[in-house]
């Protein structure tokens, strides 16, 4: 209305700055990575702050004003720095937890690679490693895949990474290694 541009056009520049954090959160959720729901949920509430806060600005530029400017009760504004001290803790909180799982992923990932150049795991390959910080629990988890030869047992792998990431992030930590097992022919 104000700009005579296409409401849909206006409608689709929302949707785009929402539904994809939004379903980026779900799928966080659902896949039990709170680090990607915690990530995507701080953009989505940035851009949904960002949207209701220049909204107003934009509105007054456009000459949309209250006729009764003075007479707004101050309780409205209390309201609205209330909601905003609110905002920001929550905003602080989430950018905590994700700093969090990102020092923690980075030091398991370095513990893993350390423990893996000794020379008794030389025929091991690295596949993947993922490291969970709890949210519900205090458990703090990591799963480490790693390709072996098929005839090769590592019977204390686990522990041994236990303990190099227990050194390193000074957390006690759960580690499940899980082996993919490998036969290669010679020519």
């Amino acid at each position: 209305i104000a700009t005579a541009l296409p409401v849909s056009l206006v409608g689709v520049m929302v949707a785009a700055a929402l539904i994809p954090a939004a379903a980026t959160v779900g799928i966080g959720i659902a896949w039990n990575l709170p680090v990607v729901a915690a990530g995507a949920a701080l953009l989505l509430v940035s851009n949904f702050a960002a949207i209701n806060v220049v909204a107003p600005f934009v509105l007054w530029q456009l000459g949309y004003r209250p006729t009764e400017w003075g007479s707004v009760p101050l309780r409205r504004y209390a309201r609205v720095a209330a909601v905003a001290v609110l905002l920001v803790a929550t905003l602080s909180g989430t950018l905590a937890m994700a700093t969090d799982q990102m020092i923690h992923e980075r030091d398991v990932n370095r513990a893993v690679t350390d423990a893996l150049a000794d020379d008794e795991y030389e025929a091991l390959t690295l596949v993947s490693v993922r490291a969970t910080v709890p949210v519900v629990s205090d458990e703090y988890g990591v799963t480490v895949v790693v390709e072996r030869p098929a005839d090769r047992e590592y019977p204390d792998l686990a522990d041994r990474l236990r303990a190099e990431i227990a050194e390193r992030t000074g957390r006690d930590v759960a580690v499940t290694v899980e082996f993919v097992d490998s036969v290669r022919s010679t020519p």
